[in-house]
């Protein structure tokens, strides 16, 4: 036993030295300055986000200082209105299940293309549901700043890591042993020389088979087993993410109406006043966390509304417009009864009913508009036409009472029966339309119709 001990840790000793001569996390030259971020989707498929992201590369990004790579569900390919086309990554996995090792092999595929550019230095992980918090510039500045992964990869307290209730015998097996156990969240930031570990690392690999959430154990314990552990910065802030208790199965979800400078506020804290699990910052003195989630697809609309937040730093105030690329994906079919306009919108064809909805989604009518060919029919598929924006149009959500009011394209609460009843012109409840939470909350929230109802008042 002594000698299989020694013989371990002799090879673990030139293992390292291996990894810090070829994959140094240090300077291989002065000058820096053609480094680049990779930037790596796990996804399902379409990313709802991605006009978020687009315009995160294009205001004050420099093609030449990032690399984009895409994972989505097997046999997806991203439409060519896609900022995402083109991007998908060669993967073998098949179907990946979120927390098995079908994923964590997926992110290795992710990072394994990524290595493939030797000008790619740091390696961040995001999921559909992410945004970026900083201006690109301030993200690049602050990796190459640093040289420690943003992973987790200390001991914690064993009933934080969930030591005993995910740790599986054929663990034992390949020859880990519990001291190497970790926990940390698998949205992470990568030196290259620890890239190299994770995608490269194949002897430890099949004993984690069948290990609950193993998307959050395997990369960081890999790392500890290989003595790379203190080359971390011990936290995993990479992304804010809101877990509302210790045993949620999933993080908060943000909707529309929260997205305003307040929430933005809360991201550049750490999460708790502890050390845990997706608690801290990402362990840059310059940035707390670097990404944030998780946002569905129907914040889109306020989220570019709202982009300032993201993308101004002290030196350069966000002047974008990030509403631009909607007019290449607007297109037009013209019949005899006229001229039918639609929208692609996550991939999928919807009708824009009218000239006021038009104006919402920043689209014009009076410039040239590309046709509805038979192939936009066949790569992207017909939806239910978008609601209207007209004012006086009363809405309401599937078995929900609320009820609101369009004005000024604004949706706008209606506090009671009172008040429905007060308003000028009068409105009837057979003009109600129902429509989905998503379609609803893509329609910026106002001030709810003020309260005429004595019922409840001194």
């Amino acid at each position: 036993l002594n000698k299989m001990r020694t013989a371990t840790i002799i090879g673990l000793a030139i293992v390292s030295l291996i990894f810090d001569r070829i994959y140094s996390s240090k300077p291989i030259v002065e000058d820096r300055s053609d480094r680049k971020i990779a930037f790596l989707f796990l996804t399902r498929g379409a990313l709802p986000l991605e006009d978020i992201w687009r315009e995160f590369f294009r205001w004050k990004g420099n093609t030449s200082l990032y690399t984009v790579y895409a994972h989505p569900h097997h046999g997806y390919k991203y439409p060519p209105t896609s900022f995402f086309h083109g991007k998908e990554v060669k993967s073998d996995v098949g179907k990946v299940k979120w927390g098995g090792l079908s994923q964590v092999r997926a992110m290795k595929n992710l990072v394994r293309s990524a290595l493939e550019d030797p000008l790619n230095e740091w390696f961040c992980l995001m999921s559909e549901t992410c945004i970026p918090l900083i201006p690109f510039p301030k993200w690049r500045n602050a990796m190459l700043a640093n040289n420690k992964s943003i992973v987790n990869a200390c001991p914690m307290h064993p009933s934080e890591m969930e030591t005993d209730s995910r740790w599986k015998p054929s663990l034992d097996k390949v020859g880990m042993n519990k001291s190497h156990w970790r926990k940390s969240a698998n949205w992470f930031a990568l030196i290259r020389k620890h890239a190299y570990v994770f995608v490269n690392e194949t002897k430890l690999e099949p004993g984690w088979e069948g290990v609950t959430c193993c998307d959050e154990h395997y990369l960081p314990s890999i790392l500890a087993y290989y003595g790379l552990d203190n080359e971390t910065t011990c936290t995993d802030g990479l992304a804010h993410v809101n877990w509302p208790s210790l045993v949620a199965m999933h993080p908060k979800s943000y909707g529309p109406d929260e997205i305003n400078a307040e929430l933005f506020a809360y991201f550049e804290r750490p999460v708790g006043n502890h050390a845990g699990f997706s608690q801290q910052c990402s362990g840059f003195p310059e940035v707390c966390h670097f990404t944030a989630r998780k946002f569905g697809q129907h914040t889109k609309y306020t989220l570019l509304d709202n982009l300032d937040l993201i993308l101004s730093d002290e030196e350069h105030p966000y002047t974008g417009n990030p509403w631009d690329h909607h007019q290449d994906k607007l297109r037009v079919n013209h019949t005899t009864n006229g001229s039918i306009y639609y929208l692609i919108e996550n991939g999928i064809l919807r009708e824009v009913p009218d000239n006021i909805t038009m104006a919402a989604f920043h689209v014009k009518i009076n410039v040239p508009v590309a046709p509805l060919t038979e192939e936009d029919k066949r790569i992207y598929p017909m939806g239910s036409p978008f609601p209207s924006r007209q004012d006086g149009t009363l809405l309401k959500m599937p078995k929900k009472l609320q009820l609101w009011l369009l004005k000024g394209g604004h949706r706008h609460a209606i506090p009671n029966m009172d008040t429905f009843y007060s308003i000028k012109p009068p409105l009837n409840l057979k003009d109600i339309v129902v429509l989905s939470e998503s379609d609803i909350e893509q329609i910026p929230l106002g001030p709810p119709i003020p309260n005429v109802s004595t019922v409840g008042k001194i």
